[in-house]
Order: C-alpha cells, then structure tokens, then sequence
C-alpha cells in the first residue's frame, strides 16, 4: 500500500469530527492535480443540483453532518488509483454480478410464465425488474437433479461470467433456491437468426456480412479466453432489435461451452446438423478437437443464411460422408446472386483440414466482409471519449460504483458506447489495446483543437479504465467510462446497480455485504479485508442513517453527491469538436436505435475528423454566453457551460 495522496490539518480533521478518511487513503494513491489532466480544465462552480447546494445547511457550518458528509464526498474525488511501490488497486468487474442462494427471485422479477424458449436443460420465461422501469430480461429456469448437472450448471456460470464482449448476450445474476437454479439473461426482443430467415426468406448479403463479422468477433474473442462455444446455430444467435434494419446480434446459449486451456476437448455435444466431423467422428477418440469446431459451425450459419437450406443432407452416416468429402452445392437459383467472395469464406471454413480452415482472425480479414463495412459516426465518438476522458480522473470508489451500474445495462442502455466501442476495435477482438485507443482519439479530435488529448494523456487515461490490470481495456469498462454523467443518474439505473452490493436481496446494504464486495472486487488484494472493512464503515456513517447499512434512497444520496463532486473537481474538456456537437440539436449519447442514428448522421461522418464548424444558432449564442478567452487560452466560464453541455452528452431517458 502505497502513501497517502492527502494529509488533512487540524482544521480539517476538526470539522470532519473524526471522520475516517480510508476511503481515500487506502488507496494508496496520488492526488488528481498530478496526473497533468487539469492543465486543460477551467475552474468550475458547483455542478450539484440545486437541491444539493441550497436545501441542505451550509457546508461553511462546521461540525454539521452536511459538513462532515460533504468533505468525506470530497474526499472520495481527491483520490485516484495509485502505482507507488508497484502497487495499484484493480477491479475484477466479473465480481460484481451477484450468485443469490435462498432469495426469492420473484420478489425482484415479475415472470411471465409462458415460455420463450426451450432447451435441453431448462426453460427460458421473459420477465421484468420490478424497479427498474421498462426493464425485461430473458429468465432461464434449470433443476440440479443430480452433483454432475449442478456441477454444469455452475461451470456454465463460470463461464459467462467471463465473457464481456458486446456480441455475446450478457448474464446479470444467478438465483438459487433448492434444487432450482435461475439465470437472469439480457433480452434480445429482435428474436433468433432462424426467426428472421423464416419470416423473411432467404438473406442478402448486406445483411448476413454484418451478422458473420459481429459473430466471428465473439469467438475470437471466447476463443482467446480458452472457450469454445461449441453449438453455434443460427437458433443461438438472436437480434436486439426488432427493427429490420438493425443488424445487431448477440451469441447466446453458453450452456455447452467447454474450456480448452488445459487439453483438447473430447465430448460429442452440439447440433449434428452445424457440428464439424471432427466433433461428430474423431479419428481416434483420444485426439479430441479445437475451438476450430466454431469456425466450421460458423460456415454452416453462412450457408443457411444465404442460401436457404443446409450443405449437407440424408441420413447421419450421408451427412458425414459428404462433410468428409467437402460435397456440398454451390451453383443454382439459390447461389445465382451470392457474390463469389461469400462463396470463398464458406469454402474456406468448411474444410475437414483442421489446419486448412481459417481462423477467427482470418474470417475477419476476408474480403467478403471487408466489402460491407459499417459508415461511422464520429460525433457520437468525439462525445463519448469526452465522457471516457474525464472519468479517467475519477477515484477508486466512485469509478468501482459506475462499473456495477454499467455492469447491469442491456444492449437498449449501451447501444451509443457499443458503437463507438466498434469504431475504436479496429481489430474486432472484443477488447481495446493502446494503440487503438490513441487511434480513436487522434480520429475524434482535431489536432489543432485546444481540447485535443496528446499520447502521453492517453497513455495516462488507459492506465486508469484499465480496471481490472489486464493492460487492455473491456467493454464493461469503457461502458462504465462512456456512460457520462447523465448515464450514471437515471434512478432505475442506480437501482440495479444497488441490488448488486445487496447481497442478501432485502432491500438494504449493510456494512459486511459493502466489505465483501469490494474486497472480492479488489483482484490485487491491495486492500485488506481490514481497509475494505473500514471504508464500509464509513459509507454507513456518512449516508446511512444511523443503522449499520444504507436503503435505496441513501444510496442515491452517495451515487449522485459523489457524481456532482467528481464534476467539480474534473469538468469535462471543451473543444471544437464538441463545438459541433453543440450545433446539433438532436444529438444525445443514449437508447436510440443504432441503425436509426447511423442512418441520421450518415452525412457527417464521411470525413475522419470532426469539423469545428460554424454552430448554428441558437446555439452560437449559447457559446458566445459562455465561452469566453482569459490570459491567452481558451477557457470557459464552466457553470454556464456544463449546464449545455449536459443537456447535450447524457443518455436519452
């Protein structure tokens, strides 16, 4: 544990009254007027709603509880993840989705008991979150009728838990009650790739190209982490949307997935149907097989999507026979008006030649799926590493507490970052390296921009959205970096975000489940059980209300008083590029349809920059009221400003 980035007077201690300040002390980290950030940062008012700043007595009153409350809130904002002695607090962000046992799942979720699917081992029901408005989740049921099903059951947990890719469908909780065991699942309400095939016939290509891509990403992706999926159809990949013009997907139904970090894989699982031969018939039993039995599957989803019916057909022993012999049709009607670079990836990913097939990476440089790229949208980029930007500036506590809210948001919350989240993957791996994040921000910001972010200040801000300490950058953590403020505040939100630090399901964070979660959180172990024990201890002093833990409303009260803190102590940048975004009146980071935005805002983004163009009025008023120069530089009058500029970055509601 590194030292203390703060050492408070006598002065300060006195009016805090013998208020622990662990929270920020144990971080062991530097202070934020170090890291060089706020060189570009105006001096700010309060950015605090205005019940924050004239209801409550006034923090000059010393001894006050608004007063102790207050500085401990500032105290939380003062301090940022350290690397002093080598040592740095990391956030494991898989921790944070809750396994209950013995809770009454149905006093969160009101379950629709007609079934959405089926399955081998359970049954899926649609449900809703009975506080968290307008929000549905895909519920699957399962019985451990026996110690090998639960022991699967429970891999399978394992499993999604650590796949954080935004193509592959997200697992928010477990409940178990007896012998019942419950996954709460985001909900894909466009249905699954058969759906769409067999209420609308055969694909085109503009539509399937995309599909593949997003699909192949996943598997790199699980592949990378040792999983295979192992029973791809097109039953398992399942549309967001229902528009159909959106062609987002998600890989669903892990619940066959096999790990082959320790050896080869060697049981026959899957759909015949879509199973590679080397699944179906192994050479030699002891030989097993690779994660390339995905990539086989993947052919096969091609296939169908094109063209309408499977590559091979007859009984089990012809299907294999002709799998062996490569035989399947290419040419006639069905194949007349697929173009030959879609005939060459299929070709090229049903090969019985293990080492002939391609890889995921290599089905991502194909040609074919070169040839559709998606237009870009550079504004919705400029916004969201804005947001990223200053989160880079957050403390340990507060930057912990918005990874759980963006740990819990579905596709309809994060569909904004998850498109920006593309444009910066240049590589499709499903994670983001240094190279790409630099990339993204000399794309977004012109280089003459007074708000331009140099390599060096990259460097420093992917230091910091590297949670977990991986050295690179995953989609949950750029979620919780991209949400902005506005992101983070929706009450339903911060509701979901509270059940994940409210172990026992009632209502209430005490103080012991607040120590568990951050100490099972703290990868590193740089804080001890001890310290986490103490910082809970002070989050239920502070904003309890003299129990030993906090209801929902309390918690509101520490989200959105340490949000406006952090706001105050690292304002936003302003540039010209947002200059533009300003103009734009019907821009918002937020739950609007990807394929609508994309389609709105296709004519500017045609360039690999955002031009600071002339904002058109009233927003060049808007601007002439509150941007104004001093000594030299451009700086704002920040209270003026941050109040438009909210209005214009958060999530649409």
């Amino acid at each position: 544990m590194g030292s203390t980035a703060h050492v408070a007077d006598d002065a300060e201690l006195a009016e805090a009254e013998g208020r622990l300040d662990m929270l920020s002390a144990s971080t062991g980290g530097r202070g934020a007027s170090s890291t060089g950030l706020h060189s570009h940062s105006a001096p700010v008012h309060s950015l605090a709603p205005p019940a924050y700043r004239s209801e409550e007595p006034s923090p000059a009153a010393s001894g006050s509880p608004y007063a102790i409350r207050a500085q401990s809130t500032k105290s939380l904002n003062e301090r940022r993840r350290g690397f002093e002695e080598g040592t740095r607090v990391s956030f494991d962000t898989a921790s944070l989705m809750s396994e209950r046992v013995d809770a009454e799942i149905s006093k969160r979720y009101d379950i629709d008991m007609r079934e959405i699917g089926i399955g081998g081992y359970g049954k899926v029901f649609l449900a809703k979150d009975r506080m968290f408005k307008d929000r549905q989740v895909a519920i699957k049921k399962v019985i451990k009728i026996d110690d090998e099903r639960d022991s699967a059951f429970k891999k399978e947990v394992t499993i999604m838990k650590r796949l954080d890719h935004p193509n592959i469908c997200r697992l928010f909780e477990t409940y178990e009650q007896g012998r019942v065991m419950y996954f709460v699942i985001e909900f894909c309400e466009g249905g699954d790739l058969f759906d769409r095939f067999s209420n609308h016939g055969q694909l085109p290509e503009t539509v399937v190209a995309p599909i593949i891509k997003q699909v192949t990403s996943a598997l790199k992706y699980a592949h990378s982490k040792g999983i295979a999926h192992r029973d791809l159809k097109l039953e398992n990949i399942c549309f967001c949307e229902k528009s159909p013009n959106s062609t987002h997907v998600k890989v669903i139904d892990w619940g066959l997935a096999g790990s082959f970090e320790q050896g080869r894989m060697k049981s026959t699982v899957g759909t015949s149907t879509y199973s590679a031969p080397e699944v179906l018939d192994p050479e030699d039993e002891d030989d097993g097989y690779t994660c390339a039995c995905d990539l086989w599957s993947l052919g096969i989803v091609a296939y169908i999507a094109l063209s309408g019916k499977p590559p091979f057909w007859g009984s089990a022993k012809q299907q294999l026979a002709r799998m062996k012999a490569e035989y399947y049709p290419l040419t006639g009607v069905f194949w007349d008006s697929v173009s030959d670079a879609a005939k060459d990836l299929i070709r090229h990913l049903l090969k019985v030649d293990v080492q002939a097939r391609l890889t995921a990476d290599q089905v991502l440089h194909h040609p074919w799926l070169a040839q559709h790229k998606v237009q870009p949208d550079f504004r919705l980029l400029t916004q969201v590493l804005t947001n990223v930007e200053q989160f880079s500036r957050a403390p340990d506590f507060f930057s912990f507490c918005v990874a759980s809210v963006a740990r819990q948001l579905d596709h309809r919350s994060l569909s904004s970052i998850r498109d920006a989240f593309f444009m910066l993957d240049q590589n499709c791996d499903g994670i983001l390296d240094m190279e790409e994040l630099c990339r993204g921000y000399a794309t977004a910001f012109h280089p003459d921009d007074p708000g331009a972010v140099s390599e060096a200040e990259v460097q420093e801000i992917f230091s910091y959205l590297d949670l977990d300490g991986s050295g690179r950058i995953t989609f949950t953590e750029f979620c919780a970096a991209g949400l902005g403020e506005d992101g983070y505040q929706d009450e339903h939100v911060l509701w979901s975000a509270f059940k994940t630090f409210d172990i026992h399901d009632d209502g209430q964070i005490s103080k012991e489940e607040l120590r568990q979660v951050l100490q099972r959180a703290d990868i590193t172990q740089v804080w001890t059980s001890s310290v986490c024990e103490e910082v809970a201890e002070e989050v239920v002093q502070l904003f309890g209300s003299g129990s030993d833990s906090i209801n929902f409303d309390e918690w509101l009260t520490l989200m959105r008083e340490s949000s406006a803190r952090h706001n105050e102590m690292s304002p936003k940048r302003f540039g010209n590029s947002l200059t533009s975004l300003l103009g734009t009146s019907s821009f918002q980071v937020g739950r609007e349809d990807s394929a609508e935005r994309t389609e709105n805002s296709a004519d500017n983004s045609k360039n690999l920059e955002v031009s600071p163009e002339e904002p058109e009025e009233p927003a060049a008023e808007l601007l002439a009221a509150t941007v104004q120069p001093a000594r030299g530089s451009n700086e704002c009058c920040a209270g003026g400003l941050q109040r438009i500029y909210r209005s214009l970055s958060g999530r649409l509601r």
